[in-house]
């Protein structure tokens, strides 16, 4: 067996081990419903009942107008991931995942605040403009 695929195997057994930590569960689950959303606006998508109840509002224009309110800027999702990200206000490990209630905190959207990023690791998608299309009710 070569040196390349021992490490390969040892590296697959680390993250077997890792992806069974509750703090690697507690941050995947938090961090998959924001990336959902992010989908979702993208693509222009109704996002699914049970998600927009966690993040605690009715439509995806809902969340788009409370975010704006709640950071006084517009939802540019093409500098999403290049610019900025969403963060958590109260990090995500202060929450216990096993109360419905504290995941229910900690993805909503008064807990989400926007996050900027230092130093661009790709370039954005088309240009800086948000090139999402309107969701309805929101022109």
């Amino acid at each position: 067996m070569s040196e390349s695929e021992k490490k390969r195997l040892r590296h697959s057994a680390f993250m077997r081990e890792y992806r069974q930590r509750p703090e690697y569960r507690r941050s995947d689950r938090a961090y998959n419903v924001v990336e959902y959303l992010v989908r979702c606006l993208r693509a222009g998508w109704e996002a699914g009942e049970c998600v927009l109840r966690l993040v605690g509002v009715r439509s995806m224009a809902e969340f788009r107008e409370k975010w704006e309110n709640a950071t006084g800027g517009k939802l540019d999702l093409a500098s999403y991931g290049v610019t900025w990200f969403f963060a958590h206000k109260e990090p995500i490990k202060n929450f216990d995942f096993s109360k419905p209630e504290q995941f229910h905190k900690c993805v909503s959207v008064e807990n989400l605040t926007r996050g900027e990023i230092a130093k661009p690791w790709r370039k954005p998608r088309k240009n800086p403009r948000d090139e999402s299309p309107p969701l309805p009710g929101m022109a």
